[in-house]
């Protein structure tokens, strides 16, 4: 049924419904008028307190727009460089590659010899053995200084000419210490020009190392190797074939050869 209209019959009604009016607009104004301000001082719209403005510090700190914006902007960057790498400083900075070489081989109870190597003065492949089981193949060079081992690897395409390092991982097995001197040259044939059909191997680098009390494995590292007689490295050309010899001196103990590798610089990107 139709709601039927208010009807104000005496001069009372209309007091009554006036004050009845302005009490419901008075309370209405005075909770705008405790809400006033607020969001613009130091407290938020539940009265408690703002902090660590603009820069948040914990989780629960309020933001101001920009900082959000720059925060989403800044994480998009991030994602982009990790996908594509196209501006990040990862792009812009020459990366590692390394080539590695095990010495030898323990199988079976033998141990096989994982290089080249020209007859008369062969370092003799070993097995060492721990007692929880461990084992591994090396390559003992005696004390002669005159065992030497040869092998070789590619150049990446996008090799960035410079010189290499060569990292030695070796065994000093005797507890009253052992020392050598670890020694690389490198040489590159690229083909069977005239030029270098008989190839050179350059100048040789090297680093001296020594351990007061063994069994110990050691890490040593012959930085800087230069791969051509040029300072610039201009005859060594990407994809090009890298050949190195490896041989050992000044031995004092024993010196075994557990590894080499060879750190290569490539092109960002």
């Amino acid at each position: 049924m139709p709601i039927k209209y208010i009807q104000v019959g005496t001069a009372t009604d209309y007091v009554q419904l006036g004050t009845n009016v302005a009490n419901s607009i008075n309370n209405i104004i005075t909770q705008i008028n405790g809400q006033a301000g607020k969001l613009q001082g130091t407290l938020n719209a539940q009265g408690n307190a703002i902090t660590n403005l603009p820069n948040p510090t914990n989780p629960s700190d309020p933001v101001t727009l920009s900082y959000l914006n720059q925060a989403i902007s800044s994480a998009t960057a991030s994602i982009s460089d990790t996908l594509n790498r196209a501006n990040s400083g990862y792009r812009n900075s020459p990366k590692p590659y390394h080539c590695i070489f095990k010495a030898a081989l323990a199988q079976a109870g033998t141990a096989i010899a994982g290089f080249s190597f020209p007859s008369g003065h062969p370092p003799t492949p070993v097995i060492v053995t721990q007692s929880n089981g461990l084992l591994f193949g090396a390559l003992d060079f005696g004390t002669t200084g005159s065992c030497t081992v040869q092998d070789h690897f590619p150049l990446p395409d996008d090799w960035v000419p410079s010189s290499l390092d060569c990292v030695v991982t070796w065994y000093a097995p005797d507890g009253g210490g052992d020392a050598v001197t670890w020694n690389v040259a490198f040489v590159e044939c690229v083909n069977s020009t005239s030029a270098n059909a008989n190839p050179v191997f350059n100048p040789a680098a090297s680093v001296a190392a020594s351990v007061a009390n063994g069994p110990s494995v050691v890490l040593s590292t012959i930085t800087n190797v230069i791969v051509t007689s040029n300072t610039n490295n201009a005859a060594f050309q990407p994809s090009g074939e890298m050949f190195f010899e490896f041989w050992a001196s000044s031995v004092s103990g024993t010196a075994q050869l557990v590894d080499l590798r060879f750190l290569v610089r490539r092109q960002s990107g």
